[in-house]
């Protein structure tokens, strides 16, 4: 567990069904937090700091209306400063989620902690349906049915940044959006409201190199061999592999009996648009797969058929002459029918 201090705290609530932002009027009396509440907080500004599903990230330039907001607060750091400081993100985030496809109001928290002696500001957006309650008139906060939440308990949105982030350092903030249904971080959130973007790793550069060169490619080649060059795809990106976009592109093509300069021509293509798409992508990297299953569904998602990676060999999909998808799976597997 690391070691987490709450100094400073607002509250604020925001409610997209009827249009409005109610913005806290004062710091909240931390000195007010019972333990339950206290660990709460301390459990997930830790996970945010070090999840498995938090994304160290960057802000996209160095005068940025966050980043800029933050080194004017550092400069004084008052409670009047960072109750005005928290009144702006609060408003702006309400602003931005306004104008996004997002329609999940609740309660909106800005901290100012010190994590292992680092100071931060944490952004937590809480789950409405959450068991952290909050008393206005009271002004404190309570767990409903006085149950213990836990790491569990649905955050939104949080993100840590540095208050003092210097030339050396990467990562300027850590960001977790746990999105119910995509299972990703929402463009909004990260890119728009943040204005930051996930600093790129082998991992990143594998699913952006795949996701596109899975789009494009099965677009060049006809309708019964969709398959047979997603298993090239596959292959070609296997996990631990070193790749070069430069030849392993061609290498993908080949296969399917393509003119040298054809091939040439959409490998370069491809790779221009990749490397272009992200100032920081390039062409070359080691690949880092996180997906164990190949997974197809249907056009209207009536159908879905999805296998574990390790027993490709034994499952093949194709086209027959009339154009319906066969699938033909080795009788070692005991394929079985059941219905619910």
């Amino acid at each position: 567990m690391l070691d987490v201090i709450i100094n400073k705290m607002t509250i604020h609530e925001l409610d997209l069904v009827k249009d409005r932002e109610k913005c806290a009027e004062n710091v909240f009396p931390v000195t007010n937090l019972s333990e339950t509440v206290t660990e709460f907080f301390v459990n997930h500004i830790s996970e945010a700091r070090v999840g498995r599903s938090t994304k160290n990230c960057h802000f996209i330039a160095e005068d940025t209306w966050l980043s800029s907001k933050v080194n004017q607060y550092k400069e004084q750091n008052t409670e009047g400063d960072f109750l005005r400081l928290s009144q702006k993100i609060a408003e702006r985030l309400f602003s931005t989620m306004k104008s996004s496809s997002s329609r999940s109001s609740g309660s909106f928290f800005v901290i100012e902690a010190l994590i292992d002696g680092e100071e931060f500001i944490a952004l937590i957006k809480l789950d409405p349906k959450t068991r952290i309650q909050f008393d206005a008139v009271n002004l404190s906060l309570s767990i409903q049915e006085n149950i213990l939440p836990d790491a569990k308990e649905k955050i939104h949105k949080c993100a840590l940044i540095r208050t003092d982030i210097t030339s050396e350092q990467l990562i300027h903030l850590y960001v977790l959006d746990k999105q119910q249904n995509q299972g990703e971080v929402s463009k909004f959130f990260m890119k728009t409201f943040l204005e930051s973007q996930e600093l790129v790793n082998d991992s990143i550069l594998t699913k952006e190199a795949l996701k596109r060169v899975k789009s494009e490619f099965v677009k060049i080649v006809p309708e019964n061999k969709k398959f047979e060059m997603l298993d090239a795809i596959e292959n070609e990106f296997a996990e631990g592999r070193n790749v070069d976009l430069q030849t392993s592109l061609p290498r993908v093509l080949e296969r399917f009996g393509f003119e040298d300069a054809f091939i040439e021509e959409s490998s370069n293509n491809l790779i221009s648009q990749f490397i272009t798409s992200n100032a920081e992508f390039q062409s070359s990297f080691t690949v880092v797969r996180t997906d164990i299953s190949i997974k197809f569904q249907s056009t209207n998602n009536e159908i879905f058929f999805r296998y574990n990676k390790s027993i490709r060999d034994g499952v093949s999909i194709g086209k027959d002459a009339e154009g319906n998808t066969v699938i033909k799976i080795d009788k070692k597997y005991n394929l079985d029918l059941k219905s619910n």
